[in-house]
């Protein structure tokens, strides 16, 4: 199954067919290039430049990470799929 890539303003689409569910990602891990799972996207920030970032916040807490991560390294994760199913 391939996986929905985030873009500009990911969550519009996501919103409109589940106005109560936040975004759910998945994450590059800066370290070891692996993807975590367990985030949800909490803001989008288009820059100047035209990247786009994103601040997520952790579900199993509820933190919001300090950093912000490039579109290419967060990835929507079907809610159907479980966390670390990765293909």
């Amino acid at each position: 199954m391939e996986r929905d890539r985030v873009g500009t303003n990911p969550d519009v689409r996501w919103r409109e067919a589940f106005p109560s569910q936040p975004l759910v990602v998945e994450v590059r891990s800066a370290l070891s290039g692996e993807w975590c799972s367990g985030f949800t996207v909490d803001e989008v920030d288009v820059r100047e430049d035209g990247s786009e970032w994103f601040r997520l916040r952790r579900e199993s807490d509820g933190k919001l990470l300090l950093s912000w991560f490039k579109a290419e390294d967060v990835e929507i994760r079907s809610r159907s799929e479980p966390h670390g199913t990765r293909r």
